[in-house]
């Protein structure tokens, strides 16, 4: 690109940032949320509503429809969502919701001056710094994808596996679990199999708990079980788990091989250890942007990789000594050889998940 068709890129990623911000706002005041209830908006009654400022709510009124998230009836001067919208603004358990992302915001910006000394030291980051947010943008922003097709995606690789954990049951280590989404989601798509969910963040557990007391089928939740510790020391029983999963988690590992190691112990001898992570390839080559014979930019999904990589995943791994420091763009390779590193004889990349994600299998 020239350097005009640069300055306008950069100028419509600063415009969509603003963007973002006052999307946030509107979600967190419930402004959002009440313009979608309601076909006759305008300031002082979204002011009445939701107990804030007219003033406030007139802005953000008015820049909403001029972003195109809301419409504008001059005649009515009232404001309404489109209906195609809620979906995106509103439905957390859809795949199109993009409103668990905004909370990636506040929580990146808070650690800004904290990166920039990082990037002069060497230092990292600790994960506790990014805050609840963070913690909430990670899980919510995957629980309708391990709601909807996660499961099915196991189903289409794994057929075996996934036969004989629905008709016998098993056992589970889902490791690195986060806030339980991934773990929920799989005891309830295989009613006989058991789930240890192995996540040593303090308020990923609150989540956690939070998110099994919404979930409205005791029998589910009765078959997970929460370690709050590192996996090699969650005292699971060795040579006992049909299935080991990392759910987007293994980039993050300070120590990668040590915690396949300790995959592989649990592992009985027809179980397997499946890696879900961001869709990334080999080289950056492959990664690069490429422009088709109309014009139009085609971005890799790996796309996604290094700006939560710099910002999150990799000062976050870095906060441990000698870590591996891998970053959200692990590629097949580095997977393959971490596994082989460990012990594993067995390597296979799956299938694409959904636009973002890819899955592995690692066998003894």
């Amino acid at each position: 690109m020239d350097s005009t068709q640069l300055m306008s890129r950069l100028t419509d990623s600063w415009i969509a940032y603003q963007e973002l911000l006052c999307l946030r706002l509107g979600h967190v005041k419930g402004w959002l949320q009440n313009v979608a209830l309601n076909h006759d908006t305008n300031a002082p009654k979204l002011a009445e509503r939701t107990e804030t400022n007219e003033r406030y709510c007139k802005e953000w009124l008015q820049g909403m429809a001029v972003f195109g998230f809301l419409t504008y009836n001059s005649d009515s001067q009232v404001y309404t969502m489109p209906e195609t919208h809620r979906t995106v603004l509103l439905q957390n358990d859809s795949m199109l919701c993009f409103i668990p992302y905004l909370d990636y915001m506040p929580a990146l910006a808070a650690v800004q001056n904290q990166l920039e000394k990082a990037c002069s030291t060497g230092d990292g980051i600790p994960f506790s710094s990014y805050g609840p947010t963070c913690v909430s943008a990670i899980g919510n922003g995957f629980k309708a994808f391990y709601k909807t097709q996660f499961c099915l995606g196991l189903e289409k690789d794994v057929p075996d596996l996934c036969k004989r954990l629905k008709l016998v049951g098993g056992k589970i280590a889902d490791v690195g679990c986060g806030i339980g989404f991934s773990s929920i989601y799989m005891a309830e798509h295989f009613p006989l199999a058991s789930v240890d969910s192995v996540e040593p963040d303090p308020t990923s557990r609150e989540f956690f708990q939070r998110n099994c007391a919404n979930f409205n089928q005791n029998e589910v939740i009765e078959r997970i079980k929460w370690h709050q510790k590192f996996l090699g020391e969650a005292g699971l029983d060795e040579n006992t788990y049909d299935l080991v999963t990392f759910c987007v988690c293994l980039h993050d590992i300070p120590f990668p091989v040590q915690v396949l190691k300790d995959a592989k112990k649990l592992l009985n001898p027809r179980g397997m250890v499946l890696v879900l992570e961001v869709r990334s390839e080999n080289s950056i080559e492959d990664m690069l942007p490429t422009i088709n014979e109309e014009g139009h930019t085609f971005n890799h999904p790996g796309r996604l990789c290094f700006g939560i990589s710099l910002l999150h995943c990799l000062p976050t791994s870095m906060a441990t000594p000698n870590s591996a420091a891998v970053g959200t763009g692990i590629s097949p390779w580095q997977v393959r050889n971490f596994g082989k590193e460990a012990g594993f004889s067995g390597f296979k990349q799956l299938s694409d998940c959904g636009p973002l994600c890819r899955l592995y299998q690692l066998t003894i």
